[in-house]
């Protein structure tokens, strides 16, 4: 009924023109009426309208004309209008500029939530930054071209500008960035990435685990330099009570760094790190020696209003180069010999080959828990089944038997002997 009415106005606004002189206009709008197109400029007030309005009007049906001429030639060769509409808004989607496809990968990557461990939750921001900061090497390069555009010399070039200059780390880094960012962008499924399958023309990326000393007499070395006193020490020497609980404890200096008073347990004698700041997503327990609480207590009297234990003149964490910074002031070179992370590896490679009595002292599985490493089958079921607690008797002992044998590096007149280490 609607439609019946609009025509019958139409039709009675084009009779208006024609009797008003206007044959030209009159017969653009039967035109229109004839093809179901609409009027070129509205009814309302039509006269009375100013000839620039007019004349745009005139512009809107002639484009509507061509595209009803479009639809009529794909109609001839079996296509569907509608469907090709929707296919040419992909192809310019496509031909978008790398740039924005990085950008919207970003965007996507900033609210996707993640699984580690038990919890489920967006990246942090520190994860975030680092994404941020590679995305944005990729855009200086590749932004203003098309994913088309891309080809594969140039993205060699790029990658061997990382080469040049020793970054391998971060070379790897972009191009996996970059090759999941071309995957979004191909929208049509044709496959084109430029990033993929590019080792045979790079130079192999050997990864070095972080340097910790091993021998007998670095590792006494190291422990005695650590724990001498420093004479230009600040803020009661946090920094090196921070480092010496790390050598203590063996966590990953990040969560020395990050350490709060409330998740100390002074009737158990345990730190629980929570999950949210574990790189395995679960709660982790460290057993506190003697020696570990003593150094707790010294910093009490310090930062103990404060929430973070190791905090120097705000209640901060302790940035992550500060533990680093003052083993390179003590004359230990951090990228060769021996660095804050490498305390993780004296205990590892001590514990795991000690012996008494021709047998090992320590089980693996104590040794890989107290690590945090679940990437065994064995211990991961081990955490799963038993939790942060798992085989805690145990570790409690290696703990302070570690500890034990620092005091003997520092001072070999202290002997301290194992006790049913060997144990689960």
């Amino acid at each position: 009924m609607e439609s019946r009415q609009d025509f019958r106005r139409d039709r009675r606004l084009a009779l208006s023109l024609r009797h008003a002189g206007r044959e030209q206009a009159w017969q653009r709008c039967l035109e229109a009426l004839a093809d179901g197109l609409p009027l070129p400029w509205p009814p309302k007030n039509l006269l009375h309208r100013p000839l620039r309005q007019r004349q745009g009007c005139d512009v809107l049906t002639r484009d509507a004309r061509r595209e009803r001429d479009k639809a009529k030639d794909l109609l001839k060769d079996g296509k569907d209008p509608s469907i090709e509409k929707q296919l040419d808004k992909h192809r310019q989607a496509a031909a978008r500029p790398f740039g924005q496809w990085a950008d919207e990968w970003l965007a996507k990557k900033k609210v996707e939530k993640v699984k580690r461990g038990r919890i489920v939750a967006v990246r942090d921001h520190k994860t975030i930054e680092v994404l941020e900061l590679r995305v944005g090497y990729i855009k200086n390069r590749f932004g203003k071209l098309s994913r088309q555009d891309i080809k594969r010399p140039d993205v060699l070039a790029f990658m061997r500008s990382y080469e040049a200059e020793g970054k391998l780390e971060t070379r790897d880094r972009v191009r996996s960035i970059a090759e999941q960012i071309c995957n979004y962008a191909d929208v049509e499924g044709d496959g084109y990435n430029p990033f993929r399958n590019l080792n045979g023309q790079m130079i192999a990326n050997i990864s070095t685990p972080r340097p910790g000393v091993t021998e007998p007499r670095d590792v006494t070395r190291v422990f005695k330099l650590i724990s001498a006193p420093w004479t230009r020490a600040r803020f009661g020497d946090v920094v090196g009570l921070a480092l010496r609980f790390d050598a203590l404890t063996i966590p990953r200096p990040g969560m020395v760094n990050e350490m709060e008073w409330s998740e100390i347990d002074w009737d158990t004698e345990r730190w629980t790190v929570p999950a949210a700041k574990m790189k395995t997503g679960w709660d982790h327990v460290v057993p506190l020696s003697r020696q570990a609480l003593a150094i707790l207590r010294s910093v009490q009297k310090l930062t103990g209003h404060r929430r973070y234990v190791f905090s120097c003149s705000k209640d901060a964490p302790l940035s992550n180069n500060t533990l680093n910074k003052r083993l390179r002031l003590l004359g230990i070179d951090t990228k060769t010999d021996h660095c804050a992370h490498g305390f993780r590896t004296t205990f590892s490679t001590l514990s795991h080959h000690e012996e008494i009595t021709d047998a090992k002292a320590w089980d693996g599985d104590v040794v890989e828990l107290q690590l945090a490493h679940l990437d065994n089958s064995t211990v991961e079921g081990l955490y799963k089944k038993h939790g942060p607690l798992a085989l805690i008797g145990s570790r409690t002992k290696l703990m302070q038997h570690w500890a034990d044998r620092i005091d003997q590096w520092i001072d070999p007149k202290k002997v301290m002997p194992i006790k049913g280490g060997a144990q689960r």
